[in-house]
């Protein structure tokens, strides 16, 4: 019987039971350490739940370790604020301490998980063991035809995004290409900015999955009301706008229905405002940030997932939905969006932005005139989603991806 492999992880966003990146680090190591003794290393933010799901599942052959900077040294960070001097600096620590970690125990691979992101400062790559880079995102944009509409923090955010990408070859704190031995990409796109599409050391997946017994209730749609749904933070390129305009659209055609937005950030007060302008304030709700158990209770009674995005993003939700038998209208994106056709939900081309508003507002009154064709798009949606994208599959890809790093 062949020998465990032993990974180092590094995964900075990793807790369990919380959606987006965090989920995203802790299924990808509870995976690994399926087939593999994993040392992981992430937040001691964390600490408490991931201790708690490890009481009552332990795992074995995981081993945590915890690391912060003191309360002393990171008063400063609050939130997003400060977040990249903070993971930096943090990103650098870690790479000290693993490194004096690596003489004891002999890694067999290295394997950063999160942040996900090709911009952000990683040195992990100077370590004497094999890399695996991902999965990774961060080489999306938004549509030139599409920025006009932006508010001027996003246009002033995608702005210094192209200036990123342009320059990444000549900044020494992010990882670069040729120091990994395999770079799993989350898009076509990010490939793309890595030069790595025809490479044999590429391989492309969405980061998120999905568990078939995570999910599994009945939707109890209201009568009087039909009810769409957005959820994600409050972000330029996340789209709301489009998604707003698109049902002021359909409302002036099925007044009767409404949209709940759940979430928070920046862009809120411009969303009010189209909400105001439009007319439709008394039809759109603003939920702030819920808790778990609250957004599965708004996926119970909504007709249809809104995914707006501009570039790929949104994933966790996506793929939520489809579990929980929510039909999605959803930007063609790439990405996640790859998952759907006609026969499992409705893809938008992302063309221009009146195209978009107009394909929307038809997809909202498609749905809302049609509930069989939600029920039947829901029932394949889920079934393709579970076929095709669940967490285990997700732990078969990263094995193949290190047998072939060494050649096992």
């Amino acid at each position: 019987m062949s020998r465990r492999l032993k990974i180092l992880i590094s995964a900075y966003a990793c807790e369990p039971d919380t959606g987006s990146e965090p989920e995203v680090g802790w299924q990808w190591t509870r995976q690994i350490a399926g087939f593999s003794d994993v040392w992981l290393v992430t937040r001691t933010s964390n600490r408490q739940a991931i201790e708690m799901v490890l009481k009552k599942n332990p795992i074995d052959g995981l081993t945590v370790i915890y690391f912060d900077l003191p309360k002393s040294l990171r008063f400063w960070k609050k939130g997003h604020r400060g977040l990249y001097l903070y993971y930096s600096i943090w990103q650098y620590l870690i790479f000290c301490k693993v490194r004096k970690l690596h003489k004891q125990i002999h890694f067999d691979i290295v394997h950063h998980l999160t942040y996900g992101n090709m911009l952000m400062p990683m040195f992990l790559s100077h370590m004497d063991a094999p890399l695996v880079w991902g999965p990774i995102g961060g080489g999306e944009l938004v549509p030139k035809e599409f920025r006009k509409s932006l508010s001027f923090r996003g246009r002033f955010h995608e702005y210094c995004k192209d200036l990123a990408l342009a320059g990444m070859r000549f900044n020494p704190l992010i990882c670069h290409p040729k120091n990994t031995d395999a770079i799993i990409a989350k898009t076509k796109e990010t490939a793309h900015r890595l030069g790595l599409t025809s490479q044999e050391n590429i391989t492309i997946t969405t980061d998120v999955g999905a568990e078939e017994e995570r999910i599994i209730a009945e939707r109890n749609l209201p009568t009087d009301e039909i009810r769409f749904l957005c959820v994600g933070r409050l972000l330029y390129w996340r789209g709301f706008d489009l998604a707003i305009q698109g049902f002021a659209h359909a409302t002036k055609q099925i007044p009767g229905m409404h949209l709940s937005i759940i979430g928070d950030g920046p862009e809120k007060k411009r969303l009010q405002n189209i909400v105001a302008y439009h007319a439709i304030a008394d039809r759109v709700s603003f939920e702030g940030t819920v808790s778990r158990v609250e957004l599965k209770k708004h996926m119970a009674v909504s007709t249809a997932l809104l995914n707006s995005c501009l570039r790929e993003g949104g994933v966790t939700i996506f793929h939520e939905a489809l579990n929980f038998g929510l039909p999605v209208i959803s930007l063609d994106v790439g990405g996640a969006t790859n998952l759907i056709d006609s026969e499992c939900g409705i893809k938008i081309n992302r063309g221009t932005p009146k195209q978009v508003i107009r394909d929307i507002a038809g997809a909202i009154a498609s749905l809302a005139e049609n509930p069989l064709q939600g029920q039947r798009l829901a029932r394949e949606g889920r079934k393709r989603l579970l076929e095709e994208c669940r967490w285990d599959q997700k732990g078969k890809l990263v094995n193949r991806v290190y047998q072939r790093v060494l050649k096992l």
